[in-house]
């Protein structure tokens, strides 16, 4: 067994056993709040994966969990600069992936995912990192950051005005009332000039701490760039032969207390009707849905109704993928019906979602664990591209909706405005 000191900014040495490609933390770091901090030894590795892996042109997926999930912080990395490239009618990635689809992946049939070279896990303040290549050690000798660049130059640096999404709602409105649509979500995107990639870590960690319920990442590779967000909304959980969802749906003030609106509970109870549909389609199971209730992501809340589902018999991961293509984009990222929401959206939106409102997340040895990417923003040297969207169904205003979508913005966008204001009205979806 091979020892090693490390340096850490206390001055204080950690130290490090290294056994059969893996390195284990062997003192106890206490975090905060049942996980909701980052400890030491992570944010150290957080720097260094952003600071020197990313301008090396590595892929980094760097994640925290929701804290009642019971995992703390981890994270994959791969010294390969593209990522892999998957078909939701084959098999899945093998274990040890990190999943990473754009809005319209199961359309087409394709999604990219990360390979882990190296990767970890910090529980219960202990940091954990299998690592037979060695990518990491740099991390164990403290070495310096790199002097490269380690994202690009955004030559569009536009915003969706006002004017432009209030027309679109009204449009959207028109063709409810013509019967073309019952529902459909329009989003927006906000260029907010600043150098958020100077203090990408710091954000990661303050998304980690202001928002203990929500899965928290960072994601980087050459070939789709640098994103962050912080998403309240669970698209699947599978392990032991159980599947877990949610329908997350309609937004509000988290300090308002009256009855949610006919609007509101139509809004999520589409996204509801849609998850059971394709719940009933599974091979025998048995299922539960619990009825809608409130719940809080920062200063805002939503419905919720969450799904249980149970095989009669094990199904492998890799027979997911028909039932991820049945599923994804719920109406709560579309609309509905489906083909004529995606269509209302290419032709109304005025940009390329890319991979907001797309999933992501781990594969790992027995489980699957997808997020809904939302509240997020991808980060460029002179900025941020911030998007957030709203779910129009008869009843929306479009003004109501620019206010809502523009709070959804600030709820990252926040930690790189010039000042950081504290005061953030709004956090999800």
């Amino acid at each position: 067994m091979i020892r090693a000191k490390i340096r850490i900014s206390t001055g204080f040495p950690r130290l490090l056993a290294f056994n059969h490609g893996y390195f284990i933390l062997l003192r106890k770091i206490e975090t905060e709040m049942s996980g909701s901090f980052l400890s030491e030894s992570a944010m150290r590795l957080v720097s260094y994966c952003i600071g020197t892996l990313i301008p090396r042109g590595f892929s980094v997926a760097l994640w925290r969990s929701p804290a009642d999930e019971g995992s703390g912080f981890q994270g994959m990395v791969s010294a390969l600069s593209r990522l892999s490239i998957g078909h939701w009618d084959a098999s899945l990635p093998n274990p040890n992936s990190f999943v990473w689809a754009p809005f319209c992946s199961t359309l087409d049939n394709s999604y990219q995912y990360l390979t882990a070279e190296a990767l970890w896990e910090e529980k219960k303040g202990q940091l954990s990192i299998h690592d037979p290549k060695e990518l990491l050690k740099g991390f164990l000798s403290d070495e310096a950051p790199s002097a490269r660049r380690i994202g690009v130059v955004s030559m569009d640096c536009s915003s969706t005005s006002r004017a432009f999404y209030r027309s679109a709602v009204q449009l959207a409105l028109d063709a409810i009332q013509k019967g073309m649509l019952q529902k459909v979500v329009l989003a927006q995107t906000q260029w907010q000039a600043s150098r958020p990639l100077l203090g990408l870590g710091d954000a990661f960690a303050a998304l980690c701490s202001r928002y203990p319920r929500a899965f928290v990442y960072v994601f980087a590779s050459p070939s789709v760039g640098i994103w962050i967000g912080a998403s309240p909304e669970r698209l699947l959980h599978y392990q032991n032969h159980q599947l877990r969802l949610q329908s997350l749906a309609a937004t509000r003030a988290a300090s308002l207390h009256r009855p949610w609106s006919k609007k509101e509970q139509l809004e999520q109870s589409l996204v509801s009707a849609h998850i059971a549909t394709c719940v009933d389609a599974l091979p025998p199971h048995t299922a539960h849905q619990t009825p809608p209730r409130s719940v809080h992501h920062g200063n805002i809340q939503h419905l919720q109704t969450d799904f249980e589902v149970r095989f009669s018999a094990a199904q492998p991961l890799s027979k997911l993928g028909d039932f991820l293509r049945a599923l994804h984009p719920t109406p709560a990222l579309c609309g509905t019906p489906r083909q004529q929401a995606l269509q209302f959206i290419a032709q109304q939106e005025g940009f390329s979602r890319e991979y907001y409102a797309g999933f992501l997340g781990p594969i790992q040895a027995d489980k699957m664990d997808l997020y809904v990417n939302i509240r997020c923003g991808r980060c460029y040297e002179n900025g941020i591209r911030l998007f957030a969207g709203a779910g129009i169904v008869a009843g929306s205003v479009p003004e109501k909706e620019w206010i809502e979508t523009r709070q959804k913005c600030r709820a990252i966008g926040y930690l790189f405005a010039k000042g950081k204001s504290k005061d953030v009205s709004s956090s999800s979806v």
